[in-house]
């Protein structure tokens, strides 16, 4: 659920138009620049006697370009984007998201410029948004992983 949220609010930053973005993919596959996302944790919070009516996210974003200026100007909109982002996306409540911290990278043999964004948002589990059509979500970047 979390991850179908991310995808929606990347595809709808301006910066990323005419950029990959997918989940759980390695720069290798990828053509350049591109973004890919991945859920690192969902911890419920603890509420005595009761079902966690939060979820802490612990979610990560990388962004890799051959040329390191994109990666940083990219990388920058995307930090702008999430840190303290809160509202509804996709059916999901972000109650809030805060910037847990960054990383730089740079393969020399693909000659790709990588950075990573760590973030952790709370997730409201008890929002009804309703009935949501699942019909026309594109999982063509999931076939990599699944033989469908």
């Amino acid at each position: 659920m979390i991850g179908r949220a991310l995808y929606t609010i990347l595809r709808s930053m301006p910066e990323l138009t005419d950029i990959e973005v997918s989940p759980l993919r390695t720069y290798e596959t990828l053509k350049m620049p591109s973004v890919t996302y991945l859920i690192l944790s969902v911890d419920p919070t603890s509420i005595k006697k009761t079902v966690s009516p939060l979820d802490e996210v612990s979610f990560v974003i990388d962004i890799f370009s051959k040329d390191y200026g994109q990666t940083e100007i990219l990388g920058a909109a995307v930090r702008t984007k999430f840190d303290r982002l809160c509202g509804i996306f996709s059916d999901i409540k972000f109650q809030s998201t805060e910037f847990a911290g960054e990383s730089y990278g740079y393969d020399e043999g693909a000659e790709v410029y990588a950075v990573s964004f760590n973030f952790v948002s709370r997730v409201d589990k008890l929002y009804d948004a309703g009935t949501y059509d699942y019909s026309n979500l594109d999982y063509s970047a999931l076939d990599y992983f699944v033989n469908v």
